[in-house]
């Protein structure tokens, strides 16, 4: 539940974004550029940085000359700046660059509202393709990054792509980065226990007798249970094109409760989009570890995701005993 338009999300990050934070805020940039809706891409917000990465920021701006101008004013001092103006694919794109304690900061300008600006579309689909390939990918592209490779070229190698790889990479499942993620509401409660209900009986049965789903599934009902759980818990839903696709819940204590994605949207990336607003609200929350009672179903996305099997055990849903995994992920919470 990221919100890239804020920078806010640097403050509670990796050292390399409270660093960023800190430059940028010492900077007033953001401030200072709120009049072109900036938003910071590139590597540093989605973890893919190496020690020379740029902090790159875009803007939305409709006039050229008085952009370059105010880019020229607020930062001409600083050391190595130019500022210059091209095409890039075919659209009009002013660039400013310089350096702040060692940093190189690039400000990239198109009249193209910065959300939709191809910059922005690369960094959400990148995150997207991270969260759903796991650490062993993500580190592959960072030794690509060290080699000289350039983003987005290195995702197009890992991943097998012809052809341009700034073009391809937007083809790239597109289904998966337009999913949403929000904090539930009491309102919710209907449609998650349904969705709840859905899925055991018609993707958990894949691991599980008739008579245990529907043991598990009729904890449907109880709805006063539900919002008590709503209520004590970090709850999050994922949404796509306003409908909501899965679900997830985080105790204080680092408990990740609840994880279920709609029958008809598995596969998407539904569950990976949860999951990095659970570790990301696990690190804010100071949880050194999450653990969780895994269902075989769900056993090979968690090992996926860097969870490690701590037991096999049974655990009661209501009459029935179910076979699940305490699997747990040591989070790098730094107080």
């Amino acid at each position: 539940m990221i919100d890239f338009k804020n920078i806010d999300y640097l403050k509670t990050g990796n050292k390399r974004q409270k660093i960023a934070y800190l430059l940028l805020n010492e900077l007033a940039i953001f401030d200072y550029l709120k009049k072109y809706n900036p938003i910071l891409t590139g590597t540093i917000p989605i973890e893919i940085d190496v020690p020379d990465s740029d902090l790159d920021i875009i803007c939305e701006c409709k006039d050229h000359t008085a952009y370059a101008k105010d880019l020229t004013d607020k930062f001409g001092k600083y050391l190595d700046f130019q500022i210059w103006t091209n095409t890039h694919y075919g659209v009009k794109s002013t660039i400013a660059s310089f350096s702040y304690k060692s940093q190189k900061i690039e400000i990239f300008g198109q009249n193209i509202p910065t959300e939709k600006q191809n910059s922005f579309r690369h960094m959400l689909i990148e995150r997207q393709i991270l969260q759903e390939k796991g650490s062993e990918f993500k580190n592959q592209i960072i030794e690509l990054k060290k080699q000289g490779i350039k983003t987005e070229h290195a995702f197009a190698q890992l991943l097998g792509l012809k052809g341009d790889p700034y073009l391809e990479l937007l083809k790239y499942d597109t289904d998966s980065y337009d999913i949403s993620v929000r904090q539930a509401n009491e309102s919710d409660v209907g449609d998650l226990t349904q969705l709840f209900y859905d899925t055991i009986q018609n993707i958990n049965i894949r691991d599980y007798s008739q008579e245990e789903v529907d043991d598990w599934s009729s904890w449907k009902a109880d709805i006063d249970k539900w919002l008590v759980k709503m209520q004590e818990q970090y709850f999050v839903v994922a949404e796509k094109e306003n409908k909501i696709v899965g679900f997830s819940s985080l105790a204080l204590d680092g408990y990740l409760d609840f994880m279920f994605v709609d029958k008809d949207t598995q596969g998407k990336g539904v569950a990976s989009a949860l999951l990095s607003e659970i570790e990301r609200k696990a690190i804010e929350q100071y949880n050194d570890i999450i653990y969780s009672d895994v269902s075989l179903t769900a056993k090979r996305f968690f090992e996926n995701k860097g969870y490690i099997v701590e037991k096999q055990q049974l655990k009661k849903s209501k009459t029935k005993e179910l076979i699940n995994f305490r699997m747990t992920k040591k989070i790098n919470s730094t107080r």
